[in-house]
């Protein structure tokens, strides 16, 4: 009963068409190359501002559900994807456009979108008060390791090597330390200035890092064209869901762990499942010339990560990707605490957060199929016409979080700085990581040495303790492949007998 009244206002004809809107201009943006899912939350975070915070959180996650899956059908119709996390979709969905089944490659991304997302949504709702619960035992050392853990895992995962991606996170936590300290009330690298005093503001840094890095960066890239100037056929049959239900259940599965890994997000769970399914599938031979096992398995991962990446954000505080980070700081700036103590604060949020991805998804299973119809006219706006608009947007997004003129200037800077971190291949989800976790990993280490009076004992001591020293080393060796070679190192043979 008790979750029926958090959820009912949902149903209110006011919310619903908020939700309905706010997935349609999420599947727009998506497909829109150029235009990512983190850029459009980044602009709506600042735009929000005045909102409630139910609004501006409604708004934000069915962007997320819709931006997700709306890459898929610029991936499918031009091959270039319009979100990260559709790259794995192009590889098959396009080979299948190029066959004259651009129709069919819709459905099927479709429907796994919408399958992904409840599934997502049902182990959020089932987890995360679980887990908040488990979390409220954790004191400052508990938190100090978890944050270097999230960072870990994040620079492990994110480039093409540990060190990049640890030199994005060290960047992050060196910015996140200019201003004021919380633990002593130092300015710490603010050289006089007032304006640095208060630090870098998180919002208009995710829209610089996010929006105009990706609008330079998109106006290098080269523009597809649309194969199929009408789509057909969009209508699937429900046996062949049925076909691949194990690749179905085992991407549901891939992609809220991975969702829920700190800092990794949708993209490499398209991935990981894509890979997992193409290696396990009977129908090896189709991959690579439009097997819609593909499209299906990558598509259901990337939008069953969407659950996962809200499940470390409530219940610790730790964002699990790119967006979720961006999320945080939206609703922090409406009043929301998300952490081990929003369960106690705001339990009503651990079943309003699932509902409003399961209505998103319905909207979204609806709106992408009349929506196909029309995609080859949507991918055609021209980049002149779009990047103005979003770097007007991103402007006033930015103004409008703290009205300071120096918050402009903070975006442009963030993103020239992110622009010059993808021309060097350093990934930007740990520098993210690092602006959210560095702070956290100072201040609750500061707050352990001085309740221990210096000591270091409870950090060997404590079993959480050890379990998370155990897993930070494990994430150590893994990604620098010491761990692949100690398996496969081969034991001395035995000394033979009578020696």
């Amino acid at each position: 009963m008790d979750v029926w009244n958090h959820v009912a206002p949902l149903f209110t004809p006011y919310f619903l068409g908020l939700m309905a809107v706010s997935t349609l201009g999420g599947i727009v943006v998506g497909m829109l190359p150029g235009i990512t899912v983190t850029m459009s939350v980044g602009l709506l975070v600042g735009l929000t501002f005045g909102m409630p915070a139910l609004d501006a959180l409604i708004i934000l996650t069915c962007v997320f559900v819709g931006g997700i899956y709306g890459g898929s059908q610029s991936a499918i119709l031009i091959n270039v994807p319009g979100s990260p996390a559709a790259a794995a979709t192009a590889l098959e969905g396009h080979e299948m456009c190029k066959r004259g089944e651009a129709g069919r490659a819709i459905g099927y991304s479709t429907v796994a979108s919408f399958i992904g997302t409840i599934f997502g949504a049902l182990v959020l709702f089932a987890v995360a008060p679980a887990m908040a619960e488990f979390a409220l035992q954790f004191s400052a050392w508990e938190y100090f390791l978890l944050a270097l853990v999230g960072m870990a895992i994040s620079a492990a995962l994110c480039g093409r090597s540990m060190a990049l991606g640890l030199i994005g996170a060290f960047l992050g936590m060196l910015i996140a330390l200019v201003g004021m300290d919380s633990v002593w009330g130092y300015q710490r690298f603010t050289y006089g200035s007032t304006d640095l005093a208060a630090g870098f503001s998180f919002i208009p840094a995710m829209i610089g890092l996010f929006g105009l890095a990706e609008v330079l960066h998109a106006l290098s890239a080269p523009q597809g064209q649309a194969l199929a100037t009408k789509v057909t056929g969009l209508m699937t049959r429900f046996g062949d869901y049925w076909r691949y239900r194990m690749a179905i259940l085992r991407a549901n599965v891939i992609g809220v762990i991975i969702g829920a890994l700190p800092g990794v997000g949708a993209d490499i769970a398209a991935w990981v499942s894509y890979g997992t399914n193409r290696q396990m599938s009977k129908e090896k031979e189709r991959y690579g010339k439009g097997a819609p096992e593909g499209v299906i398995s990558a598509e259901t991962a990337n939008n069953a990560a969407v659950g996962g990446t809200y499940v470390p954000m409530l219940t610790l505080g730790i964002p699990g990707d790119a967006v979720t980070a961006v999320i945080l700081g939206g609703m922090v700036l409406h009043g929301l605490r998300p952490g081990p103590m929003f369960f106690l604060e705001s339990p009503q949020y651990f079943a309003i957060i699932p509902m409003i991805m399961i209505i998103s998804a319905i909207c979204l299973l609806v709106m992408g199929l009349m929506l196909a119809r029309v995609t080859p006219r949507i991918l055609g706006v021209p980049a002149w016409i779009l990047f103005p608009v979003v770097v007007l947007l991103a402007i006033v997004g930015s103004y409008a979080v703290n009205n300071r003129l120096f918050d402009v200037w903070v975006m442009f800077a963030f993103g020239l700085l992110g622009w010059g971190m993808r021309a060097l291949s350093i990934p930007t989800p740990p520098l993210v990581l690092g602006m959210i976790l560095g702070p956290m990993a100072d201040a609750e280490f500061r707050r352990a040495l001085t309740a221990s009076h210096g000591s270091l004992e409870p950090l060997y001591t404590r079993p959480l303790c050890l379990v998370l020293i155990a897993v930070l080393l494990i994430t150590i060796l893994a990604s620098t492949g010491l761990l692949q070679k100690w398996a496969r190192r081969k034991p001395a043979p035995a000394p033979a007998a009578g020696n």
